[in-house]
C-alpha cells in the first residue's frame, strides 16, 4: 500500500494562494509570497518557493515535491510521445514527485477547438499499442464528455484524460503517471 504524500494539503493551499496572488498582480518576492511560503513551511516542514510573477509554486520535502503553474508551460518531464492538441491553450500544469520511488504525476489542463471525437482519435491512434483500460463518451444536455485511460505496459507509464465540450470549446485535462524504481 502506498503511503500518502503528507505535503499535498499544504501544497494545494499554496497553489490556490499563489494563483490567487498572481491573478491580483502580486509580483514575485513580495511580502505576501513570503508570508504564504512561511505558512506552508510551518504546516508541512518542506521547502516552499513561490513566484507569483511567474504563477508558480514549488514545495519540496524529504517525501517528494509538488509544483503547480499557470505559466502555460508543460512540466519538464512531459513524455514526447504523449500527444497534445496543436492548439491546446494550457491554463495550468502540475508535477507531483514521490521522493521514495522516483515516480511522478504530471498534469496539464487547457482548452482546444478539437471535438471530443477528434481527441478520442488523437489518443487512440498516437498511443496505439498502449493498453486501453477505459474509453467512454457520454452526451447529455448538449454537452459531450470523454474519459480515457491507457497504460504503456512495458514502460510503467499511464495516461488518464477527460475532455468536455459544451458546444463552444473543449476543456481537456491530461494526467501522466511515470513509474519510479
Amino acid at each position: 500500500m502506498r503511503r500518502p504524500i503528507p505535503f499535498l494539503a499544504p501544497a494545494a493551499l499554496g497553489a490556490a494562494l499563489v494563483l490567487t496572488a498572481a491573478a491580483c498582480g502580486d509580483d514575485g518576492g513580495s511580502p505576501s509570497d513570503n508570508a504564504i511560503e512561511e505558512l506552508i513551511e510551518s504546516q508541512g516542514g518542506g521547502e516552499v518557493d513561490i513566484d507569483s510573477e511567474d504563477g508558480e509554486v514549488t514545495i519540496e520535502s524529504e517525501d517528494g515535491s509538488f509544483t503547480a503553474s499557470s505559466s502555460g508551460d508543460l512540466p519538464e518531464e512531459w513524455p514526447g510521445d504523449v500527444p497534445l492538441p496543436d492548439d491546446l491553450a494550457i491554463e495550468s500544469s502540475s508535477r507531483i514527485a514521490d521522493g521514495s520511488t522516483g515516480g511522478a504525476l504530471l498534469s496539464v489542463s487547457g482548452t482546444t477547438s478539437m471535438s471530443i471525437e477528434e481527441i478520442q482519435e488523437l489518443y487512440s491512434s498516437e498511443l496505439e499499442g498502449w493498453t486501453e483500460g477505459l474509453n467512454m463518451v457520454n452526451s447529455s444536455g448538449g454537452t459531450e464528455s470523454l474519459t480515457m485511460a491507457l497504460e504503456d505496459d512495458g514502460a510503467g507509464r499511464g495516461v488518464m484524460l477527460s475532455a468536455t465540450n459544451d458546444g463552444a470549446a473543449t476543456t481537456l485535462s491530461i494526467n501522466v503517471t511515470l513509474e519510479g524504481s
